[in-house]
């Protein structure tokens, strides 16, 4: 594949993944595609490890909110993994396991995936 087509399907790729992220979203399609700020809240590590107070975060960042419920989650992720890694040090990646029921299918999930980025638990759906 030349350098344009290969470009042309990462571009493809990343808008899909925007869209899939859409269909896990609330049900609400009245706000805006990009947030310009995380709400004030702090969540814990997914597995362990310290928390994180959302708004001390700072872009580009892309926020990927998954659970392993969510069956589209479950092919994005490979797709966000790869992207982290392709973009590493240029945009970063975290992951916000939403309103997720079984912590451990969840970390086994992202194990599955290839995700190395940070990912935070959001059991009770604070980010909403």
């Amino acid at each position: 594949m030349s350098p344009g087509r290969r470009s042309l399907a990462s571009t493809a790729v990343l808008i899909c993944l925007v869209l899939v992220l859409a269909a896990c979203s609330s049900s609400s399609s009245s706000g805006p595609a990009a947030v310009k700020r995380l709400p004030e809240v702090t969540l814990q590590s997914l597995g362990g490890g310290e928390p994180v107070d959302l708004r001390s975060l700072r872009g580009p960042l892309v926020v990927n909110l998954w659970a392993s419920w969510c069956v589209p989650c479950r092919t994005e992720l490979p797709l966000y993994a790869a992207f982290a890694k392709k973009y590493a040090g240029r945009v970063d990646v975290l992951g916000i396991d939403f309103q997720e029921t079984r912590v451990e299918a969840a970390l086994q999930l992202a194990r599955k995936s290839g995700v190395r980025y940070p990912l935070l638990a959001d059991p009770d759906g604070a980010v909403r």
